[in-house]
């Protein structure tokens, strides 16, 4: 339940019936959607902005979840106590909603993202299509790393926000631990003997992997 109102038709305007009137919302959510969308790059436009096909409900299990959580919701909102303070539904018309196809074609219509998508440069294994290895570096790079919600896979039951305190974390710790070894070994003078300095380069290396 929102603490105030959050809909397609947003508030109501002022100078409306309804305008200053109390009103809330129910929010059912499908938390860990199995729909997969695309991120391409514009061929014809290569500094452009990428193309995106988030692909929202193309599963038919975040179609239907979607559906029995909203009738869960109109079920609450017709039941006492909560049906005794309410007045009448203003939006989005689920009294006109009745067939299969229906609450189908109002789900496709009336689903809002609430901006949090993820998994665009997901922390997979690269066979398994991901971008990112458990150290957070980019496959085929060196000294790259991404470091927001993109590396999840999947959506959590939860705010992203938490969740990116502790990829942030593991993110700095990583940098913190190669910049000590860099300091540790600052007393060779790396322009003076080539080998020391392969070696000092090796050695990072093998330390970032």
């Amino acid at each position: 339940m929102s603490d105030g109102y959050t809909g397609l038709k947003g508030y109501p305007p002022k100078g409306t019936a309804l305008y200053g009137k109390g009103l809330f919302s129910l929010l059912p959510v499908v938390m860990q959607p199995l729909s997969r969308g695309t991120v391409h790059i514009n061929a014809t436009n290569l500094l452009g902005k990428p193309i995106i096909d988030p692909n929202y409900l193309s599963n038919e299990y975040d179609l239907q979840a979607a559906i029995a959580a909203i009738k869960k919701c109109q079920q609450i909102a017709t039941t006492p106590p909560l049906s005794e303070v309410l007045d009448s539904e203003y939006g989005p018309g689920l009294n006109n909603v009745n067939t299969d196809d229906e609450w189908k074609n109002f789900v496709l219509n009336t689903t809002l993202t609430i901006y949090h998508p993820v998994g665009t440069y997901a922390i997979l294994p690269r066979k398994a299509g991901g971008v990112v290895d458990s150290k957070l570096k980019m496959y085929g790079t060196r000294n790259l790393r991404i470091v927001d919600a993109s590396i999840m896979p999947v959506l959590i039951s939860a705010h992203l926000q938490t969740a990116m305190y502790g990829i942030a974390e593991m993110a700095a710790k990583k940098v913190r631990e190669i910049e000590q070894a860099r300091i540790e070994l600052r007393g060779f003078d790396v322009s003076k003997d080539s080998v020391v300095a392969l070696f000092i380069d090796c050695y990072l290396g093998f330390f970032d992997q």
